[in-house]
């Protein structure tokens, strides 16, 4: 059983060559930086992904130039703890543009009175919770929605299967895209090429989807209650 805290491809690298040995197996969408950090089984090949949280805040920026405060939730699992890690990496040449705030692993109602009253000036990025700091797991989807009802500024993230969930935007990954790419691989090994003899697929960067909107609707929208997607 896969653990709550572990997407799927990580998983499949770490174990799968115990639970499946002998056959090939493709991933999709495992960590760019823990992929490049692995030396893979013979029998494992796939795309890797890296979330782009510098051109998200550059996308806030754009939408809302007046933009100071960011508020940015994450959960407290070991998965979480990651992103965040690759989150202030990416950012913090930017702290002298914008003050960050960071909402580390609140269980969902402490989360959500926090988002619900943001100073002017403010925005969200979303980047996943999969466990609260109790241990308490979580859909990242649903805790993305939950915040979005809840904030009193714009939320963004870095996925596009968020999108419906409520969040603005943001400079998206496109799982659909990520899937033809991995089809294409497991085609491959299923027409005889072994996974070792197929580097793993980097996220191809014209696969994102970048979310604005004109800053005066955006706004209007606002004042009005939180923003709806934009795609």
């Amino acid at each position: 059983m896969i653990p709550t805290d572990t997407p799927a491809p990580r998983f499949l690298l770490e174990h799968g060559k115990d639970l499946f040995p002998g056959l090939p197996i493709v991933f999709c969408a495992a960590d760019t930086e823990y992929v490049a950090g692995r030396s893979l089984p013979s029998n494992v090949t796939g795309v890797d992904a890296k979330r782009d949280f510098a051109r998200t805040l550059e996308v806030m920026q754009t939408i809302d130039p007046d933009l100071r405060h960011v508020t940015l939730v994450v959960g407290a699992g070991s998965m979480d703890r990651a992103w965040e890690a690759y989150a202030q990496s990416e950012l913090q040449t930017h702290s002298s543009k914008v003050e960050f705030t960071w909402l580390r692993g609140l269980p969902l109602p402490e989360l959500t009175r926090a988002v619900g009253s943001l100073p002017p000036g403010s925005a969200v990025l979303y980047l996943v919770q999969f466990a609260d700091m109790y241990g308490t797991p979580y859909v990242p989807r649903a805790v993305a929605a939950a915040v979005s009802e809840a904030a009193s500024a714009p939320v963004y993230g870095t996925w596009d299967t968020l999108i419906g969930s409520g969040i603005t935007g943001g400079w998206l990954a496109t799982m659909e895209e990520a899937s033809i790419v991995a089809g294409s691989i497991a085609a491959r090994v299923l027409t005889g090429s072994a996974p070792s003899t197929i580097r793993p697929q980097p996220w191809p960067s014209h696969l994102r989807r970048q979310a604005t909107r004109a800053v005066e609707d955006l706004r209007t929208t606002v004042a009005r209650r939180q923003p709806r997607s934009l795609l």
